[in-house]
């Protein structure tokens, strides 16, 4: 399983390995990996805990408890790594304007986004697109 992601290598995107923590086949924690498998195919989705544990027939306080104990990480900040980690990558790939992609990545509002894409990464996320762009300019045309 993976925790937050820790380092931008080369315009790749790290995650820190925990060991020891598997699937143990139990009900709850076959819960608790379908709900991150959800998270990590629709990171846009609008995902509170909440909602999540009404949906999985878990408790609020037993899915914050779980998850964390489960995957290292508590619930939120693996959300919010997930949509920052996607970001990245729409950064350094697409032409797609700031605002765009703070939306795609299931942030309510730009300002949101890019307050947390500069507490994690130490950076705007215009400057790490000039640092991590793989655009090829002398493909275009003008």
């Amino acid at each position: 399983m993976y925790g937050c992601l820790r380092q931008v290598n080369g315009g790749h995107l790290i995650m820190k390995a925990l060991p020891g923590i598997q699937a143990d086949g139990d009900d709850f924690t076959t819960r608790l990996y379908d709900l991150k498998k959800e998270m990590e195919t629709n990171p846009a989705k609008v995902y509170s805990l909440a909602f999540a544990a009404r949906e999985n027939y878990i408790s609020v306080s037993s899915l914050a408890v779980g998850f964390k104990k489960q995957f290292g990480i508590p619930f939120y900040r693996y959300l919010r790594c997930l949509r920052l980690s996607l970001a990245c990558t729409l950064l350094a790939e697409t032409f797609d304007p700031v605002a765009c992609i703070a939306i795609k990545v299931g942030f309510a509002t730009s300002c949101g986004f890019n307050k947390a894409f500069k507490k994690r990464y130490g950076m705007a996320p215009l400057a790490f697109r000039s640092l991590y762009t793989t655009w090829n300019y002398e493909n275009f045309s003008t």
